[in-house]
């Protein structure tokens, strides 16, 4: 089968960033990729990189939605007016063929009124990571004075809210941490979505598992799952568990993390270089790289290139125990990093496989039980 045409794509504008959060897999797992890129992505690249989008899109009549997202390091760095000129590269030259969904991902730290109306007169949906309350996010998110970030950021968040483009929170999971202190407290910032990620590990570079316990991640999540499921800030998305609940009753998947929807998602960096999810730069240094380059190279090449059509092969490209798993159509093996083994291969599950199977089981179980319920009450 043909691969599938790219539909997402994360254009690196900015390849520094004016924090040193220590599980970054951009500048602290061990690929160093970032300091022979430019600070900035120009204009002229970014010019580059909207042809090509626009050339594979017409190429495979692509007429849904794109999903364009600035990202860095910290893509506000580049300065409002370099974001403005690139966020309207996008919007004239794309949205005549498809509709466009411009995002960005950022710490916040750097919110200003210029960024602010940047923001809002190019329609841009800003996610925004942060951890939890002070003492939660300041284990991790430090700037390289190895001061605290969280300041600057949740005046930030209040920034963007009240700007109308805050779109959600990134909060990577500290696993010795209250999971419904930081439920509650992402909470209190009024965000319609969170998702609580898992950090970036593998088989070569193990997560930390207070007492050793394998399912600790697992465990993290389920109060704060029973919470949600009992009401507590239920109008607040949770796209990990959303994720699981759409598996479970056989609908498309929402992002890569989980399951075996077909990754339609494409990385261009600082200097035009294309590259696979940039988030295998946690797998060791160039596991990213593809030797491709917008400046000569077309999209789909990227099509052809193993690491882009393996996370299309939906069950083809799980190894022989998650093929016997009963929960592979709703994991998928896991994050396609957390699966690697070292030498370039990814035919392993997840590192955090018995994590992910405990939360699974127990949403399953919960939703079992209350569609019991209901059938029991309509019965009565």
């Amino acid at each position: 089968m043909s691969p599938l045409p790219a539909n997402e794509f994360i254009l690196k504008i900015a390849s520094r960033c004016n924090l040193n959060c220590d599980y970054c897999y951009e500048y602290n797992l061990g690929d160093d990729s970032w300091r022979r890129q430019p600070a900035f992505m120009s204009l002229d690249t970014a010019m580059k990189a909207v042809e090509r989008i626009l050339e594979h899109i017409r190429a495979h009549a692509v007429t849904d939605t794109i999903v364009v997202s600035l990202h860095g390091g910290e893509p506000m760095l580049a300065g409002a007016a370099h974001v403005s000129a690139i966020a309207k590269l996008i919007r004239e030259r794309l949205e005549p063929h498809a509709p466009v969904e411009l995002t960005m991902q950022s710490n916040a730290t750097l919110v200003d009124p210029d960024m602010l109306t940047v923001l809002r007169d190019n329609r841009i949906a800003v996610g925004v990571s942060v951890d939890g309350p002070s003492h939660v996010n300041d284990l991790h998110r430090l700037d390289h004075a190895n001061r605290s970030s969280f300041d600057a950021t949740y005046s930030g968040i209040r920034d963007l809210r009240d700007a109308g483009v805050l779109s959600g929170i990134l909060s990577v999971i500290d696993v010795t941490s209250d999971p419904l202190e930081v439920f509650d407290f992402v909470a209190t910032l009024e965000v319609p979505q969170v998702d609580f990620l898992l950090p970036h590990h593998n088989w070569l570079r193990l997560p930390r598992r207070p007492n050793g316990d394998l399912r600790a991640y697992g465990k993290w999540y389920a109060p704060i799952w029973e919470a949600w499921l009992g009401g507590r800030h239920s109008w607040m998305r949770i796209r990990y568990f959303e994720q699981i609940i759409r598996a479970l009753v056989g609908a498309q998947g929402l992002f890569e993390g989980l399951g075996l929807a077909a990754v339609q998602l494409i990385v261009v960096a600082a200097d035009g270089s294309l590259e696979g999810v940039d988030t295998l730069k946690s797998c060791g240094d160039g596991q990213q790289k593809l030797h491709l380059s917008i400046i000569d190279a077309p999209i789909d090449a990227v099509l052809e290139k193993n690491v882009y059509a393996i996370r299309q092969a939906g069950a083809d490209q799980l190894c022989d125990q998650c093929l016997a798993c009963p929960y592979r159509e709703v994991c998928g093996g896991g994050y396609f990093p957390h699966r690697y083994r070292g030498g370039g291969l990814f035919n392993s599950p997840s590192v955090y496989c018995d994590d992910i199977q405990h939360i699974i089981a127990r949403i399953r179980g919960d939703i079992a039980t209350r569609s019991m319920k209901a059938e029991l009450e309509v019965d009565s």
